[in-house]
């Protein structure tokens, strides 16, 4: 009887592992696929936002405004961008400055949500001289 209790156990925590390290897996592979497009997505909207910058002479409100203002005159950098990133959250718009140039970023905060964090993605371009001065100064 006690081997057959023993061999029951075995076989279940088998089964359960197999779930387990199918679901984490599974899980895993998710994750890597929303930063797969999560990276396609931030690299699109900043060339699209370059595009923004260029026509408008000016920062977009949001970058659901500057999708919707350049998918209306046909760019085709942000056909079929979402406004919200892989996680469902809005992207943002981030300033800095690169060895004293002014650069403009669009930002996902991760899976974790947090901004800051080591799974933040970024991509940056850097603003031209005058359209950064003119800009800042708005």
């Amino acid at each position: 009887m006690t081997s057959y209790l023993c061999a029951l156990f075995a076989l279940c925590a088998a089964v359960l592992w197999s779930l387990w390290y199918s679901t984490a897996q599974s899980s895993s592979s998710l994750d890597i696929e929303r930063y797969r497009t999560a990276s396609s997505e931030a690299s699109r909207l900043t060339r699209g936002l370059e595009d923004y910058i260029a026509i408008h002479k000016s920062l977009p409100e949001s970058i659901d405004g500057m999708i919707h203002e350049l998918e209306a005159i046909n760019d085709e950098l942000v056909q079929g961008v979402e406004s919200l990133d892989p996680w469902g959250r809005p992207w943002d718009i981030q300033y800095g400055r690169d060895k004293g140039q002014i650069v403009i970023g669009v930002v996902s905060s991760g899976a974790d949500g947090k901004g800051n964090t080591q799974d933040d993605i970024i991509r940056w371009c850097l603003l031209p001289e005058g359209v950064a001065h003119a800009l800042i100064k708005k």
